[in-house]
């Protein structure tokens, strides 16, 4: 029994540290800086966000995601500055990060620009096995045995966009260390975090006055793990109501929706419904919220549409 307990612990404590390494949201449409750094600065607005993830709603443990964000552009010198603060709850395990993101936008023409990014913070690991509940009564190995490790990290990113596009690629973490490795520039010597590989693409379609068609993919890779994306289609009535179904690759079934029910106020929701049998029994739904609000930048000439 106790080899049970030993390896639940084992399963809950190190699912934030492998399985989600880099956390996953479904709404990366509408909060770019989340997995881009690139992405800081790209629009007109000061943008403030934040996000509610529970994953596996049935499981006792099961991960909670809580994210804010705020992105500042900073249009006379054509940069961006933003914060990003998380915290995540996985079983006897906790994380929480808080990154600083710096984009420069490189403007080609009046419309379309490329932003060069990089986010820098750190990332606090705790673990406490005491909180465990065992038949083992006065077990040692549980008894205040707390793990914490502090893990700062550098990303990258490049997001180029336009009124109706964007094509971005990020590695949200491209070094890291902890104490327990060596020092080094190679992050598989400096860390047991493993550099993960995001990519995505959107297209907005102007099918007439009132709706809009926008297409997305949103792709994730790291050495020696299944590929994985997202895809995407939304529908949008008057910049003001967004509907999207998607599919994430050999995950889940998802739908979102957004809507602004005052100009700069955003409310999404989405629903995610695990298609694989083993992941439903144990409740394979999970529930994401997230709510914005949008300030016009005082040196912007004029309003774009928000697409992204």
């Amino acid at each position: 029994m106790k080899k049970i307990i030993i390896t639940l612990a084992l399963i809950l404590s190190s699912w934030s540290l492998f399985a989600q390494q880099e956390l996953q949201m479904s709404h990366y449409l509408f909060n770019g800086l989340f997995w881009n750094p690139g992405y800081t600065g790209s629009t007109d607005y000061t943008r403030f966000t934040a996000m509610y993830r529970h994953q596996m709603t049935n499981y006792s443990g099961a991960p909670r995601t809580g994210m804010f964000s705020v992105d500042v552009p900073l249009r006379y010198d054509n940069m961006g500055v933003g914060l990003q603060l998380t915290a995540d709850h996985v079983g006897v395990t906790t994380l929480t990060e808080v990154f600083a993101t710096y984009a420069y936008q490189i403007r080609f023409t009046e419309k379309i620009s490329l932003g060069i990014g990089v986010r820098a913070g750190v990332s606090n690991y705790n673990s406490k096995l005491s909180d465990l509940t065992v038949w083992d009564a006065g077990d040692v190995q549980f008894d205040n045995n707390t793990r914490n490790l502090m893990v700062p990290k550098v990303g990258l990113g490049l997001y180029l966009h336009g009124e109706r596009f964007y094509v971005g690629a990020s590695v949200p973490t491209l070094w890291a260390y902890d104490a327990d490795h060596d020092l080094s520039v190679d992050i598989n010597k400096a860390s047991w975090l493993r550099r993960h590989y995001l990519m995505s693409a959107a297209y907005v379609f102007k099918l007439n006055k009132d709706f809009d068609l926008k297409p997305s993919v949103f792709a994730k890779y790291v050495n020696n793990a299944p590929f994985q994306s997202d895809l995407n289609l939304t529908v949008g009535f008057k910049e003001m109501l967004f509907l999207t179904l998607g599919y994430r690759t050999n995950s889940a079934a998802i739908a979102m929706l957004e809507v602004r029910p005052i100009e700069f106020l955003r409310i999404g929701y989405a629903f995610d419904l695990s298609t694989p049998d083993y992941l439903r029994m144990y409740g394979g739904t999970t529930h994401e919220i997230m709510i914005g609000y949008d300030i016009l930048s005082k040196t912007a000439k004029f309003k774009t549409p928000r697409y992204f």
